[in-house]
């Protein structure tokens, strides 16, 4: 298969063997570069695969991935971290997918386990992130939640929904204290960059990433920057859409905000009608206002 995975790491020796053990099974080239290791990853990856690249870190994570996209043989570019597994690849559905892209980018599906609190046990929560793309047409950008964008005078990337599923551990791997100083490390960096970025026409994009360290843990303020993020993207399919609207319209109807969830989703009933993700949520939406038809037609959209 003409697709390259690409990953970037740094002291992964306890994750990245079952991350790599998944890769193997299928016929995808493996592009490893590391960026500072101190432990045993480098020599659990070299078992793996002989491509393997040292990064000098510069605080960069845009950097590091472009970086180690340039050393592929495929144009096809698939990143996946070293914390996360593979799931099952439906070898020729993936295939087709490829031969109808077009110019367009993979938004593949990210199962995100979460550590157990005093008050629940571990849980998932799913999201789909952009991660499937064609090197000649598109590179990341931002140095912290890195966005692909075209390359010179592109138009912005479609994103449709690929047929590939990864499960992320790491969160569980390292525990609650270190996912939690994670996400209050994610919210000084975005609260500092949306003030230097006030002008920038990126800033829909560090508001969304702030409503997603927010959510679950404080979902007011996850709504608040939600509602500000969708106001600044409008009806653009950016790379992070489908994930803003269906986090946010997820977190409206939790808090029986129902009429106001309608509101969000119904614009995007065009743009969002590929996704499976969009069209189960505006179901639900319609089943909890007792609007049956209307969420039956959303509902066979959404396993078509």
């Amino acid at each position: 298969m003409n697709i390259s995975v690409c990953m970037i790491g740094k002291n992964e020796e306890k994750v990245v063997g079952q991350c790599l053990e998944a890769i193997a099974k299928y016929d995808l080239e493996i592009i490893y570069t590391d960026t500072g290791s101190t432990d045993r990853t480098k020599e659990i990856v070299i078992g793996y695969t002989q491509k393997i690249y040292d990064f000098v870190w510069c605080d960069d994570f845009s950097a590091a991935r472009n970086f180690c996209a340039s050393k592929a043989t495929n144009d096809w570019v698939l990143c996946i971290d070293c914390d996360e597994v593979l799931q099952p690849l439906d070898i020729k559905e993936l295939d087709r997918w490829l031969r109808n892209a077009g110019g367009c980018v993979g938004a593949i599906c990210q199962k995100n386990l979460v550590p157990a609190s005093e008050n629940q046990g571990e849980y998932c929560l799913n999201c789909l992130q952009a991660r499937l793309y064609n090197r000649k047409q598109y590179k990341y950008k931002y140095r912290i939640h890195e966005q692909l964008v075209p390359i010179g005078e592109g138009c912005e990337p479609t994103a449709l929904e690929a047929p590939i599923e990864v499960l992320h551990k790491g969160y569980v791997a390292a525990g609650s204290e270190m996912f939690e100083a994670k996400r209050k490390r994610n919210i000084i960096l975005l609260e500092k960059a949306l003030k230097e970025q006030a002008d920038s026409e990126d800033i829909a994009f560090f508001y969304y990433q702030l409503g997603q360290s927010y959510n679950g843990f404080d979902n007011a303020k996850a709504m608040e920057c939600f509602e500000e993020s969708v106001k600044r993207t409008g009806l653009v399919n950016k790379g992070y859409l489908i994930s803003l609207v269906t986090d946010y319209g997820y977190l409206l109807v939790e808090n029986g905000m129902l009429e106001k969830a309608l509101y969000l989703v119904w614009p995007y009933k065009e743009l969002l009608s590929n996704y499976s993700d969009y069209n189960y949520l505006v179901a639900v939406i319609f089943v909890k206002l007792g609007g049956y038809e209307n969420a039956r037609e959303f509902l066979v959209k959404a396993m078509g």
